[in-house]
């Protein structure tokens, strides 16, 4: 993993990423890996990656390098615009290893086969639960027929949520049926490798089938590679930054999309700190809380709140049985209760907001070019100095490169691996 870390302000852009690179399943990491890359001296655009450093085996830094010989000294108008350019480049180019036949067909297997594992592992986990719970109970044949049930209820359940999942931007229903004609057979041996004998029903194996190709097509693997692009276009007064999870290609047509973390500075958001990949330690520093406390609250007062609603019903059933209104009565105690359970978490978004967040960013917004840089490199060092506190393995860390890019000056090394660049 990593961490990157955007700061903008009416005035430019900060960026900075750790050099950890993570191999071999989490157990080895170097310091060494190049996460931050200038477009060209062209350009005031500045690209980040982070997650997997390759786009079908090929390293994001070779085809950064190639897409700054493409388009040379070409100026876009918007920053919206490189993005569209880079991409149309990634779909349209002259190098035939770029996106193959080859390096397609090894992606498109090897996220059938993960979604077949998946499937395989969590129908195994629904009848381990069946045995774990019933097997002092009912006969053995008792609970295959309990497993064939909740199985199949599962795989429904998965269908009907892909029916009403959208496709990733650029594919359709034509490219699942390609998919199925392509590759179906291939999905049954996957499924006759992964599964045991006693776990699979035959007439599972479409369902199987349907859920791996609608997986792939509108989900992003564990793989997938995130893309930052931010500065100035010709015409953009403020920078900007774009967000995209890319991940491998299909039918020639690359798998990506925008994200919601892609900001504008503007006259109403005049700040923004934006954290990429391991942003807990951040989002900590910038909220006040962690989120993994925020989650944990959310959570148990939902379940306290499910509690104290179901003990007051079975009170009210007992003590007032046969009222006319006691529906009416249980509607308005489950609404009533629902609303101090969202009410408590919007006080606390206002506190974080007023005591937090928006006194920090009325202090970025007005903060110079090198110390949005120093501010970025900083919350990348807390991030490290925590996990060495910590027992995660040590993720985020190495020399830190920075750069700020500004409407005037472009893009502008601040710290490139482990020399210091004259910022003055």
């Amino acid at each position: 993993m990593t961490l990157e870390i955007a700061i903008m302000n009416t005035a430019g852009i900060a960026l900075a990423a750790d050099s950890a690179v993570t191999v071999k399943g989490g157990q080895k990491i170097y310091h060494s890996a190049h996460k931050l890359f200038k477009l060209s001296d062209a350009h005031p655009v500045g690209i980040m990656i982070y997650g997997n450093a390759s786009f079908l085996d090929v390293p994001w830094e070779t085809i950064i390098k190639m897409y700054r010989n493409h388009i040379g000294n070409t100026r876009f108008d918007t920053l919206e615009a490189y993005t569209e350019s880079f991409f149309d480049f990634l779909h349209h180019n002259d190098y035939p290893d770029l996106m193959s036949e080859c390096s397609e067909h090894s992606y498109i297997k090897h996220a059938l086969e993960t979604e077949v594992i998946s499937l395989g592992k969590a129908l195994a986990d629904i009848k381990n639960d069946l045995f774990a719970e019933y097997g002092d109970l009912y006969i053995q044949d008792e609970i295959q027929d309990m497993y064939m049930e909740n199985g199949e209820a599962f795989l429904q359940n998965s269908i009907t949520d892909f029916a009403e999942t959208k496709h990733i931007q650029g594919f359709t229903d034509d490219d699942f049926a390609r998919l199925t004609d392509a590759y179906g057979a291939e999905i049954e041996g996957m499924i006759e490798k992964h599964f045991e004998s006693y776990n699979l029903i035959d007439e599972w194996v479409d369902p199987i089938k349907s859920i791996a190709i609608s997986a792939t097509l509108k989900l992003f693997s564990r793989k997938f590679s995130g893309l930052v692009f931010a500065g100035f276009g010709e015409k953009e007064i403020y920078p900007s930054l774009y967000l995209f999870l890319v991940d491998g290609s299909i039918h020639q047509k690359v798998k990506y999309r925008n994200t919601p973390q892609s900001k504008a500075i503007n006259h109403e958001r005049r700040a923004s700190i934006i954290p990429l990949a391991q942003r807990d330690v951040v989002n900590n520093f910038i909220e006040g809380i962690h989120p993994g406390m925020n989650k944990l609250l959310r959570k148990n007062l939902k379940r306290h709140v499910e509690s104290l609603h179901r003990s007051l019903v079975k009170t009210l059933d007992t003590e007032l049985s046969g009222q006319t209104n006691l529906t009416a009565i249980k509607e308005n105690l489950k609404e009533e209760i629902l609303h101090l359970y969202h009410e408590h978490f919007n006080a606390m978004n206002r506190y974080k907001e007023e005591q937090f967040i928006d006194p920090m960013m009325a202090i970025i917004e007005h903060l110079p070019h090198e110390e949005l840089a120093e501010m970025a490199e900083t919350l990348i060092h807390m991030t490290s100095f925590k996990k060495k506190l910590s027992a995660d393995v040590e993720s985020v860390g190495g020399p830190v490169d920075s750069a700020v890019i500004t409407k005037g000056d472009g893009f502008t090394w601040v710290r490139c691996k482990n020399h210091v660049v004259d910022y003055r």
